[in-house]
């Protein structure tokens, strides 16, 4: 009888809300998660009057006189990559719509990237029109002799 008594009683201190996390620190957290798992992108580059006609501005207002540029020739903005993706804001003007498998994003989100090996963070500043159906993601460069494409890699 003791044993049917005690076992309803661990459950209950077991017992962790929904909507609760535990941390790295075992401690219960209030809320969802913020655990994404890294999505694998092709990564290409756009740069002022490249044959595109991207301009010096992006969708986010943000243009090239706030941004800085690190030791690769990428612009960054408060230390975060300035990156192009498929964003929600363009679905009204794109002719594809939403399409699967494709993650759209919003102006201004924050994400990871993992460029050879290593992550930097970065900030959806700009729109992309082929990422509206391929999956990949464009790095805005300060120039053609900075252009980057790789077929890999990661974003969360």
């Amino acid at each position: 009888m003791t044993k049917l008594i005690l076992i309803p009683i661990l459950l209950l201190m077991c017992y962790i809300p929904q909507n609760t996390y535990l941390n790295a620190n075992s401690t219960i957290i209030a809320g969802e998660p913020n655990i994404v798992e890294p999505e694998p992108y092709r990564l290409t580059h756009y740069y002022t009057n490249d044959n595109t006609g991207s301009g010096k501005c992006t969708a986010s207002g943000l243009c090239t006189d706030k941004f800085q540029v690190n030791d690769k020739g990428w612009y960054t903005y408060k230390g975060k990559l300035v990156l192009a993706s498929a964003t929600n804001s363009y679905i009204k003007k794109s002719k594809y719509g939403y399409q699967s498998g494709i993650i759209y994003r919003d102006l201004w989100d924050e994400v990871e990237i993992q460029i050879d090996g290593v992550w930097y963070k970065g900030l959806i500043a700009d729109v992309c029109g082929r990422c509206m159906i391929d999956k990949k993601i464009d790095i805005f460069v300060s120039g053609k002799e900075s252009a980057i494409d790789r077929k890999v890699v990661y974003v969360k």
